[in-house]
């Protein structure tokens, strides 16, 4: 899948002599088709007048920037709108970046789910393998101080904490007991599990630019 170009993994063969090609008109032009797709299709979408759907697709394909995670995140604010005025309103606030979009997503996190959010995304970064949701809701409850989880602190249902960042996480069914699951479950049951939704979350959660942000601090 063609994305945004990246500068580092370029600055390793300037000094080759090679014949660069230019992938950035391929790029255009498969957003450009899934931007289309995704508007002719989506049923959620589909519920506007084709002038705002239109609407919709320029907009997207204007300001996407070569970057397909970016429209993606957009697109799934676009769904959750009840309103053709919601629809123009969010055109109006569109994040020109990702670090901006995944920003938002953090900042728009309820206060009393910060702490789950920030112990979850630490779990789901920092394990080599992905765990499943019944591993990660009783991890994130877990007190330093507590010998034993008090039964009292789990959630009633775990699939709760997949709202608490959007579109952060990518939530994907594994049968549990392969090296693909941490909790290792002798029964084999397909299980969900947890990764993130794409490697640039990763890249912005560890950046200097999120461990920096004036504004990520005053919520922690």
């Amino acid at each position: 899948m063609t994305s945004r170009q990246e500068t580092y993994p370029a600055d390793g063969f300037q000094s080759l002599s090679l014949e660069e090609i230019s992938l950035r008109s391929n790029i255009d032009e498969d957003i450009t088709h899934y931007v289309t797709e995704i508007v002719e299709e989506e049923p959620k979408l589909l519920r506007w007048s084709v002038e705002l759907r239109t609407e919709i697709a320029c907009t997207l394909k204007y300001k996407a920037k070569e970057t397909f995670r970016w429209v993606e995140s957009r697109i799934e604010s676009l769904k959750k709108c009840r309103r053709a005025f919601d629809v123009k309103e969010t055109f109006g606030s569109l994040p020109k970046t990702l670090d901006e979009t995944y920003k938002r997503i953090l900042l728009a996190v309820e206060e009393e789910d910060r702490t789950y959010v920030a112990r979850l995304l630490a779990w789901v970064v920092f394990t080599s393998e992905p765990l499943c949701l019944e591993i990660l809701v009783e991890a994130i409850v877990f007190e330093p101080d507590m010998s034993e989880l008090d039964p009292d602190r789990r959630f009633v249902d775990p699939k709760d904490i997949l709202g608490f960042c959007g579109n952060i996480f990518n939530p994907w069914y594994q049968k549990c007991g392969y090296w693909q699951c941490g909790c290792k479950d002798s029964g084999h049951r397909n299980r969900l599990h947890l990764t993130l939704s794409h490697y640039t979350v990763q890249e912005y959660l560890l950046s200097d630019r999120m461990q920096s942000d004036a504004d990520l601090a005053r919520c922690t």
